[in-house]
């Protein structure tokens, strides 16, 4: 055996990182990734420090603007909160701006008993986030009677604190811009900020956040009645079961409590913050949301005898159906999982959330048992559905060894690997399509499953409802998931299952139709990352050494003054109208760029808006389309 060299692992092989190095070398450890999320939320963490002065009393109006400077967006936010400090440090003897946006955990949220009693930006490195990540950070701080500012770039401070005169304004006014070298995406979603400003707006009544995006007129967000407002944003009311909404808040020292909740014959939407921050992931409040609402739910109906000494309590799965609630917190010091704060982790927050909500619900539905019984009701509703299911489920579904071989009636043409890993099912609208498909697919990785007519609209259907339809029905049995209670997504048969239509009316139809079908009822698929649409191009560019997609006239009068030399152009309407060599390049190649990913993150606002088109009610839907909130 040779020898080994404990010589060879030395001082050299240490790499030193100066300053703000360390975040630019890997900034997906604070904002997530590099990609569109990471840049909105840089936004948001710069939203975190104007909403924090607003809640501590200074300012109720936060003005945010997003300017077009052709690769980039510059985004900046103007508060009237106190003004950032531009004093020297008594210790570190340099002005408090430039420490807050050059030094690593320097910040007013890092103590206990800090400036901000209870704050949505604990990790106190905001300001240090966007300097490191900037092509160019701008400051300005109203403080003291004077205006002062100073620039920043790349981690580093470009200038000294200039000191622009006196004045009466107080505030603070933030200008970024993203480092290209950095960021993959540096323009900003208009849709993505206006959702994250109304949120803003519901959670923090009393605060008016104004929004200007390029030229547009501004738009105004303000609530009075906070998440009141936001419940009675997320549902049809024409579609709620309970007269009006359950509502409790309880306030201790260091922690606060707010819950609203309802119940529709829609599906379960719940949304959870902490700190003012939306917890994509819930966390350890939610635990405690579900413990106590379910033990409250099953004492009052054992007191009231809608449950008989035999019956077995009402699970949480069971009252789930058709809840939708928000539950906020305000805690002096969250514990997040990472800087992006997607799950709460304060495990004390269990048993003092469950403590509160149980006593909350429990006084509400003794005092109320109209509403009560409503809940118990709707509870027992959906477990004599789940037992209609279990006992029709193997007829519908047929023996496991058609599950396992199965006669999908022709629609599948499977792939022959047995790697899910490797694997992809590309759902196909008719059979007109077919043959070319067939001929630009992989057939050892890529699957094929044909859909006949429109798709069916599954918003308020049940699961035996839905097994009673061929098509998915089918498609059930050709992902190998199961449903409902047996759905396990360890055993999905394909990694990728891509949802290929044209670009028409009908195909937009049947898009809608899939993408509801997997939120409602098979909402792990997605939120594991599994479900993706192919963008159809509009245009096809040949020159004589390539061919290139574009996916609409923007990208292509972008791409032509690049092009040296003879073109042609071709104008599709939509995949059924490309042949197998150009979808076999532009949909089905590995390094295609047409596969859009139905991002997990926004899981939550796709439901909202599938409620919104698919729903009962034209209303919630001609509002939604007319504010071109899509």
């Amino acid at each position: 055996m040779s020898s080994k060299d404990y010589t060879q692992y030395t001082a050299k092989d240490i790499e030193l990182l100066e300053g703000l190095d360390g975040m630019r070398e890997r900034p997906s450890m604070y904002i997530g990734n590099n990609g569109a999320e990471g840049l909105h939320q840089c936004l948001v963490e710069s939203l975190t420090n104007s909403i924090d002065e607003a809640i501590a009393g200074f300012g109720d109006t936060i003005y945010i603007s997003i300017i077009d400077n052709g690769d980039t967006d510059i985004f900046c936010i103007r508060d009237h909160g106190r003004g950032i400090p531009v004093d020297m440090h008594p210790i570190h003897n340099r002005p408090v701006l430039e420490i807050l946006c050059t030094d690593m955990h320097a910040g007013g949220k890092l103590t206990a008993e800090s400036n901000y009693k209870i704050s949505g930006g604990n990790y106190g490195i905001g300001l240090k986030v966007l300097n490191a990540l900037s092509e160019r950070l701008h400051i300005e701080s109203w403080k003291d009677g004077y205006h002062y500012e100073q620039d920043f770039s790349k981690g580093h401070k470009l200038n000294d604190i200039k000191n622009l005169g006196k004045t009466k304004e107080t505030g603070t006014l933030m200008s970024w811009e993203p480092d290209k070298t950095i960021f993959e995406v540096t323009k900003f979603n208009k849709s993505k900020v206006k959702a994250a400003l109304r949120d803003n707006a519901y959670l923090n009544p009393g605060v008016k956040f104004v929004f200007k995006y390029y030229n547009d007129k501004e738009d105004v967000y303000y609530s009075q009645a906070g998440i009141v407002d936001m419940l009675n944003e997320m549902v049809d009311k024409k579609d709620t079961i309970l007269s009006k909404p359950i509502y409790f808040a309880e306030k201790e020292d260091k922690q606060e409590l707010e819950v609203v909740l309802t119940y529709t014959n829609g599906h379960e939407l719940l949304r959870s913050y902490a700190n003012k921050v939306k917890m994509v992931d819930d966390g350890t409040h939610v635990t405690g949301f579900r413990s106590g609402f379910t033990k409250a739910v099953n004492v009052y109906a054992r007191e009231a005898k809608l449950l008989k000494d035999k019956d077995e309590n009402i699970t949480g799965n069971e009252l789930r159906d058709g809840l939708v609630a928000i539950v906020s917190v305000m805690i002096s010091a969250p514990q997040y999982e990472n800087q992006t704060k997607t799950k709460l982790a304060n495990t004390s927050l269990i048993n003092w959330v469950g403590s509160v909500v149980y006593n909350n619900m429990l006084e509400y539905l003794r005092k109320y048992p109209s509403q009560a019984s409503a809940i118990v009701k709707k509870a027992l509703s959906y477990r004599k559905l789940r037992e209609i299911i279990a006992k029709t489920k193997e007829t519908m579904m047929g023996t496991k060894e058609v599950k396992k071989f199965g006669a999908l009636s022709g629609k599948l043409s499977n792939c022959s690997s047995k790697k899910p890993e490797e694997c992809e099912l590309f759902l196909l609208e008719g059979k007109s399509a077919l043959a070319t498909v067939k001929s630009a697919r992989d057939p050892r990785t890529q699957a094929i499953f044909t859909l006949r007519g429109k798709v069916l609209n599954t918003e308020n259907l049940n699961m035996e409802e839905i097994l009673k339809n061929l098509e998915f029905r089918e498609l059930i049995q050709c992902l190998e998931t199961g449903f409902g209670e047996d759905f396990d997504i360890r055993r999905l048969r394909y990694k990728k299952i891509v949802i290929a239509t044209d670009a028409d009316f009908d195909g937009s139809y049947i898009r809608l139709g899939l993408l509801t079908f997997f939120a409602r009822h098979l909402p792990e698929i997605i939120k594991q990352g599994h479900l993706y649409f192919a963008a159809a191009p509009l245009f096809k560019i040949v020159t004589k050494n390539q061919t290139i997609y574009c996916r609409n006239k923007k990208i292509l009068d972008e791409t032509l003054p690049k092009i040296k030399g003879e073109y042609m152009i071709k104008r599709f309407k939509g995949l059924g109208e490309m042949d197998a060599i150009d979808f076999k390049n532009h949909v089905m190649s590995p390094n295609s760029g047409a596969l859009i990913q139905i991002v997990p993150k926004d899981f939550e606002r796709l439901t909202e808006i599938i409620g919104k088109l698919q729903g009962k009610s034209s209303e919630p839907r001609k509002i939604f389309i007319e504010k071109g909130e899509i």
